[in-house]
């Protein structure tokens, strides 16, 4: 018999344990994990739209050979009401050529609320120079100001390079964003 409740005691922890593990992690930590799949196309000719597909694990790909593509990236925020302390985009640049070409370039946005225009940006780019694989950290981004019960929000604009054939392999590989993570935590939670 306890061998029976032992062994339901460890099924029911393996359960919690895998419960907790699917909340989201925003109603734990402060902390969001945004798929990249949320991203669209931005700006240029309304085809490019063919050329940008989605990963089955949240990344946004660019497959066209030879155009480097933008996105738009909405960033859902928990409190509106303060900066983020922190948003990070995770990156694969596949395509090691520079020139203004092969750069896997993100800018984050604070934006009005009312969408008439942004309040402050910064931008991070790979250097073009190797494949890169990595992510890119914006700090002091300031949220857009206005009366106290204005909402302030953050929209992140990457654009990913070409395709990249690798000639060797004779296959082509693709640049992508995995993923956003911001951290809403107040200053007294670090």
């Amino acid at each position: 018999m306890k061998t029976k409740a032992n062994f339901r005691a460890i099924k029911l922890g393996f359960a919690l344990a895998v419960i907790a593990g699917c909340l989201p992690q925003t109603t734990l930590a402060g902390r969001q994990i945004i798929p990249a799949t949320g991203c669209q196309v931005w700006g240029g000719d309304s085809n490019h739209a063919d050329y940008i597909t989605y990963s089955q694990f949240g990344k946004v790909i660019n497959t066209h050979e030879n155009l480097r593509i933008s996105v738009v990236c909405p960033i859902p925020r928990l409190n509106q009401s303060n900066s983020a302390n922190w948003v990070r985009v995770y990156y694969e640049d596949y395509n090691p050529l520079s020139y203004g070409r092969g750069d896997l370039m993100c800018r984050l946005q604070s934006n009005y609320a009312n969408g008439n225009g942004a309040f402050d940006w910064l931008i991070n780019a790979t250097d073009g120079t190797d494949v890169d694989i990595g992510f890119f950290t914006f700090t002091n981004v300031t949220a857009a100001g206005g009366p106290a019960n204005f909402p302030r929000n953050y929209t992140m604009f990457c654009t990913l390079p070409p395709a990249y054939w690798l000639y060797n392999e004779k296959k082509f590989v693709f640049s992508s964003i995995g993923s956003i993570v911001i951290d809403e935590r107040n200053s007294e939670t670090h």
